[in-house]
């Protein structure tokens, strides 16, 4: 099987819908089709103004954080609204663990930690109507994830598109707008394949880079080829 995925770096226009399926990250969630997959494991996904632009037939992998704010994966009103009055309770509970961020509507926020406090909180989140999933949790050890009830996500949510596509059966990657090419701030807007708000605009740190560089040589190992449309830091990936 092919499968492209999709970050936000310039190369990301260059993706044409060849492969069989695509798994677009966190702003590429635009350039997605029908029936691809969008991913993205920031936590307050639901607040940026790329989530809104994803196609209403994909299927959504994300953080249970973002993921109860959505309609889509937990289309029951009832449901939905049961499990944002428990976030608001745990806010008020944990002040700790939220973030404030600034979005297109002001600043808002959003549960930033692990529900450390309470770690059987997210076996009692309900799963998602299909086909959307949920990363219940994250964890820390540099092994190739099995499901994505629990996995690495590596830094990035990248690495969990890399590593959906391997549980996908995937043969081939092909890799667009992946350049893990410098630490994003300020000036580097043009990093990106469009505008994005300076409050949207990401970072690319040294550990996501070793991270990452670990994950493809481990998918290289077992088989699996892996192409960039552009240049990239990433080591083993072959530049098309």
């Amino acid at each position: 099987m092919r499968i492209a995925v999709i970050a936000s770096g310039p190369s990301a226009l260059l993706f044409q819908g060849k492969e069989d399926v695509a798994i677009g990250v966190n702003g590429a969630g635009s350039l997605l089709r029908a029936d691809d997959i969008f991913v993205s494991m920031f936590k307050g996904a639901h607040l940026r103004s790329w989530f809104q632009e994803i196609p209403n037939s994909c299927a959504l992998v994300l953080r249970p954080h973002s993921a109860i704010h959505c309609h889509r994966m937990y289309p029951d009103k009832t449901l939905r609204h049961a499990l944002l009055d428990f976030e608001n309770e745990y806010k008020n509970s944990y002040p700790e663990q939220v973030k404030r961020i600034e979005t297109a509507r002001g600043f808002e926020t959003f549960v930033s930690k692990e529900f450390d406090d309470a770690r059987d909180i997210l076996d009692c989140i309900p799963s998602p109507v299909e086909p959307h999933m949920i990363v219940r949790r994250i964890h820390n050890r540099k092994v190739l994830a099995t499901n994505l009830e629990e996995l690495n996500p590596l830094g990035t949510s990248t690495g969990t598109a890399l590593q959906i596509a391997r549980l996908l059966g995937a043969k081939e990657i092909f890799m667009y707008g992946a350049d893990f090419s410098a630490a994003t701030t300020g000036h580097t807007r043009h990093r990106y394949y469009k505008e994005f708000p300076e409050y949207e605009i990401g970072a690319t740190m040294d550990h996501h880079l070793r991270d990452i560089n670990w994950l493809v040589l481990e998918l290289i190992k077992i088989g699996v080829s892996i192409y960039s449309h552009s240049p990239t830091n990433i080591k083993g990936v072959r530049q098309i």
